[in-house]
């Protein structure tokens, strides 16, 4: 890893609780290379905790239909990130104002993120503008697993992306998803 080792980038090197390494090879990096204690190192598969994440049970689900107001019988599309202008909401709002109605009144978009701010103020100004204030719902902070666990779809219309920590938990809650869909009378029951 192009990242300096030598003592004086050692001593100015400060963890608190703990140094995350995203994957075996950068923890092992981190304890012998840096030199920080192993007890203070934890290893997060591309920064992903994935033992956090697992299927929602029926019950689990419909308390976030109700805290957050989701209606029920509707596709859920959520942007699951920080509001900010790189990720581009206003393109997923845009996108939803140009569906026909017919086709806009099955979906209902859900984001999380911190709401406020100016760019979050943008982003319902442009709802409202729009008229498309049925369609979106912005929950706040929420659980990756919270999140993703009420999705049919997940979107990042992001201006530009390093690595997508949201679309990795996407992928492990489809593959949870997958591994736990059950056969039905000869019909795949969705979970």
């Amino acid at each position: 890893m192009p990242v300096p080792c030598d003592f004086v980038h050692r001593l100015m090197t400060c963890v608190g609780d703990k140094a995350v390494g995203v994957s075996s090879d950068c923890s092992s990096f981190l304890i012998e290379k840096l030199k920080i204690p192993a007890k203070k190192t934890v290893t997060i598969l591309n920064g992903v905790n994935e033992n956090e994440l697992s299927l929602l049970s029926d019950e689990e689900k419909n308390k976030i239909f109700e805290k957050y107001h989701i209606p029920k019988g509707k596709y859920i599309i959520v942007q699951h990130c920080r509001i900010d202008p790189v990720k581009n909401h206003l393109l997923l709002i845009k996108a939803a104002s140009i569906m026909p109605e017919r086709i806009r009144s099955k979906y209902v978009f859900v984001c999380s993120g911190k709401t406020e701010g100016k760019y979050y103020d943008e982003c319902i100004s442009l709802i409202k503008k729009l008229g498309v204030e049925s369609n979106f719902i912005f929950t706040n902070w929420i659980k990756a697993r919270d999140i993703l666990g009420i999705a049919d779809f997940m979107v990042l219309p992001s201006l530009i992306e390093g690595f997508p920590l949201n679309t990795l938990e996407s992928f492990i809650m489809v593959q949870i998803q997958i591994s736990s869909a059950k056969i039905i009378k000869g019909k795949e029951r969705r979970v």
